[in-house]
């Protein structure tokens, strides 16, 4: 089978915020559009979450990284890390629904994990909702355990995130393989 060329992954900053903001956005929509309930409920926490002055802010902090997958300038995928002390915070991680099961995820992943290790990061955290199954599948097949969750409501309504971790080094988990989330 002949699978077209994955995109560059290249990391993001302060310039980039812009562009940045719509992807982050669009892939958000994507996600939980459909779970998020109320209309205004989304549209007021993207207009807070995505605005071009709150991403610009957070790709210039020195303790973010932000990376990008980009096929002829067009984002399909993004991930951005915090670091905190020894570990690494996966803040945002999505790819474009059109673009799921093509090795995406896996190249911008590992990417972000080169990222951290070369920083010093001894692991790796984040919180994906308990919903989506494909998605806890993926970061599985990548390395990442559960430990435990977190509750939250949005718009009254309870939620709930898993909370996962990857130890990184020598010694660490290596990634299964699979597809993208």
């Amino acid at each position: 089978m002949n699978r077209a060329p994955l995109p560059a992954i290249r990391r993001v900053g302060p310039g980039d915020a812009g562009r940045y903001a719509q992807a982050a956005e669009r892939f958000f929509r994507q996600t939980y559009s459909h779970e998020a309930g109320h209309a205004a409920v989304m549209d007021s926490h993207c207009a807070q979450t995505y605005a071009p002055g709150n991403i610009r802010a957070q790709l210039a902090a020195a303790d973010v990284t932000a990376l990008v997958a980009e096929q002829e300038g067009v984002i399909l995928g993004l991930a951005q890390m915090v670091a905190k002390n020894s570990e690494g915070e996966v803040q945002r991680f999505y790819v474009d629904a059109a673009w799921h099961g093509r090795g995406i995820a896996q190249v911008l992943m590992a990417a972000l994990i080169l990222r951290a290790e070369a920083g010093g990061l001894r692991a790796l955290s984040l919180g994906v909702w308990t919903q989506n199954d494909r998605a806890i599948a993926f970061y599985q097949r990548q390395g990442f355990r559960p430990e435990g969750t977190v509750k939250f409501l949005l718009d009254g309504i309870p939620q709930s995130d898993l909370l996962m971790r990857r130890l990184l080094g020598p010694g660490a988990e290596p990634p299964r393989g699979g597809s993208d989330p």
